[in-house]
């Protein structure tokens, strides 16, 4: 090089992880040596998606709610499309929603709408799949899917919804045992059953006895994993879910 030169020189950096990488360049020449420090942090894009209970809904009606689709990495993703797997029960309510590709960049969420119309009074549930150009090793990281899950309910017995939400009817476990609660002007049916957040059945309790005089029916729980689950009873001739 001559006095006032310049060398220009390009070094590439290839991370395979999200971790901080430092190395260094050492250049040599008859007169000097030179060290450079070099630091190559690793970077992705993580994204995280809710589920959404839509709750009780009279058989026909439409209710929507909104879900987020959130990016905790430090690097930007697009959402390309969904894949969503019931399409009986549940829709996506495009009118709210941008038209893909959504770019989600770090640290910020958007929001998705979907509906859910119940046609029989039966819990139903399903998934929807975000697609996104993410690639490699974290490229579903951390929750790339939503849950989505509701329940019909019948009034052609005169009994509206918003009463059924009114009526006193609890549940909790206590001591391996389930403990139900009713109010004295609830006609209950004889089945219990219990589900997971996927729909499956778990337990079931028929014939079972009518209340104490303090208003609670108690039931032996099965063995069965902690975590939520849905206690379905016929009351009133409808079904209520708690």
């Amino acid at each position: 090089l001559k006095p006032g030169d310049t060398m220009s020189m390009t070094v590439c950096f290839h991370s395979k992880d999200t971790t901080v990488h430092i190395d260094t360049l050492l250049l040599e020449a008859p007169c000097f040596h030179s060290v450079v420090t070099l630091v190559g942090p690793g970077g992705s894009p993580f994204i995280y998606t809710t589920d959404k209970d839509f709750g009780p809904i009279i058989i026909g009606e439409t209710r929507c709610d909104t879900m987020t689709v959130r990016n905790l990495g430090n690097m930007s993703f697009t959402v390309t499309g969904i894949l969503l797997h019931d399409t009986n029960h549940f829709k996506i309510d495009t009118s709210g929603t941008s038209k893909f590709p959504i770019v989600v960049v770090s640290g910020r969420l958007t929001h998705f709408s979907f509906c859910f119309t119940p046609d029989s009074k039966a819990l139903d549930s399903t998934t929807v799949d975000f697609l996104t150009d993410m690639e490699g090793p974290y490229k579903d990281s951390i929750k790339s899917w939503s849950f989505l899950k509701g329940s019909g309910v019948d009034t052609t017995s005169g009994v509206t919804q918003t009463s059924l939400e009114q009526t006193q009817l609890s549940a909790f476990i206590e001591a391996n045992r389930l403990i139900v609660h009713v109010a004295d002007n609830l006609e209950l049916g004889e089945k219990f059953e219990l589900y997971d957040l996927l729909g499956r059945c778990v337990a079931e309790w028929g014939s079972v006895a009518a209340p104490d005089a303090n208003g609670y029916i108690v039931l032996p729980m099965p063995n069965v994993s902690s975590g939520v689950y849905l206690l379905r009873v016929g009351a009133n001739s409808c079904k209520v879910l708690r």
